[in-house]
């Protein structure tokens, strides 16, 4: 994985929270140092790269709320590449276990298998730090 793209999401999160209003930071999971965190890139066939996105973004996002796990995910999307990079972190070892063995999980991997131009890319982490720079107020 680019380092830029794990940096881009770091830089989703700490912007999208500081500007989020207050109430809506109560409902927003904060992760702590030291959360799993897995990196999926999915590289689509371009003639596929539309339903692939659709179907990563809405199925992975259904099949999350069906599994009732917490979590906080980001979805990248590089169109010029057909590219879908969806960063998880996790709240524990356990629950990300659950999340790769869920049956849900694994039903949306079979739908995306024929758009895909190689097979998915994972990559595990640990969240080391995060950090909030806000220069303006």
């Amino acid at each position: 994985m680019k380092p830029r793209l794990f940096l881009a999401a770091a830089f989703l999160f700490a912007t999208s929270w500081a500007a989020a209003p207050a109430f809506a930071q109560e409902s927003l999971l904060i992760p702590d140092e030291g959360d799993p965190v897995i990196v999926y890139t999915h590289k689509f066939k371009p003639a596929d790269f539309e339903a692939g996105k659709k179907l990563v973004i809405d199925g992975f996002t259904e099949a999350i709320n069906d599994h009732g796990l917490d979590r906080l995910i980001f979805f990248l999307v590089d169109e010029h590449a057909s590219e879908v990079v969806a960063i998880s972190i996790f709240p524990d070892e356990e629950a990300m276990q659950a999340w790769q063995a869920a049956g849900v999980r694994h039903k949306v991997l079979e739908e995306l298998e024929g758009a895909r131009r190689q097979p998915l890319i994972f990559q595990h982490f640990v969240l080391e730090s995060m950090h909030s720079i806000n220069n303006g107020d």
